[in-house]
């Protein structure tokens, strides 16, 4: 078996990409070159690239890091209060149809294969 999609739930707001690069923002669907590609999901930067050296994989990137948090934090203070990117990036080759999924930071209410990372009824893969 294979992936055929990845899915991010905000909300009510879902955003899917398939393995051929498409991208559905709460059901509608954008083409690849859609000059009408969303700026934000879920009031977070959302952002697509063309990378690779073909300049054909798509790579969307969600930043779910809250630019209000800490924006007028002072220099001089613990790096330990600094607050973690967390951002979300999807990539999809069209010409392999294959995924990559990559979450950095930490998703305090994440639900779903990854879940918590303190709880233990996180879903494990088989």
């Amino acid at each position: 078996s294979y992936i055929s999609g990845a899915a991010v739930g905000i909300g009510n707001n879902v955003l899917e990409v398939q393995q051929d690069g498409t991208l559905f923002v709460n059901g509608k669907r954008h083409m690849n070159n859609d000059a009408s590609l969303p700026t934000e999901f879920a009031t977070y930067p959302f952002t697509k690239n063309m990378i690779g050296k073909k300049k054909k994989i798509n790579q969307y990137v969600l930043n779910l890091t809250d630019s209000n948090i800490g924006g007028g934090q002072d220099e001089s203070e613990d790096l330990d209060t600094m607050i973690e990117p967390m951002t979300i990036t999807i990539h999809a080759n069209p010409k392999t149809q294959m995924l990559f999924v990559k979450i950095d930071g930490d998703i305090h209410d994440g639900i779903g294969l990854l879940g918590n990372p303190r709880v233990g009824n996180r879903l494990l893969g088989r």
